[in-house]
């Protein structure tokens, strides 16, 4: 979890947007350099989707499940230990086959 919202915090200072004025000549030095990369799209959207998708060997099927969610403010991941704790000590496999 810890590296995951890592590499979103990387992702969001690399993507970040300054506005400018309307007319201005350029874009604001502080934009962030990869800002519009379509690789870089591209990368977030896969592991968004894997993040998303269900496992259908599991008796866990989404990582909710498990006490893992996404905060829709920014993207990054959310733990309830309690919720995980609880999850290995009924099914630890299943967790391990959904992660």
């Amino acid at each position: 979890v810890n590296a995951y919202n890592s590499l979103i915090d990387t992702f969001s200072s690399l993507t970040k947007y300054t506005a400018v004025d309307a007319g201005a000549d350029s874009q604001s030095s502080s934009n962030g350099a990869l800002l519009g990369d379509s690789t870089l799209r591209t990368i977030q959207t896969q592991l968004k989707s894997m993040l998303s998708n269900t496992v259908s060997s599991s008796s866990y099927k989404t990582l909710a499940q498990i006490g893992i969610t996404t905060d829709p403010s920014d993207g990054k991941l959310e733990l309830d230990a309690d919720k995980l704790t609880a999850a290995l000590k009924k099914d630890a496999s299943g967790v391990g086959a959904l992660i």
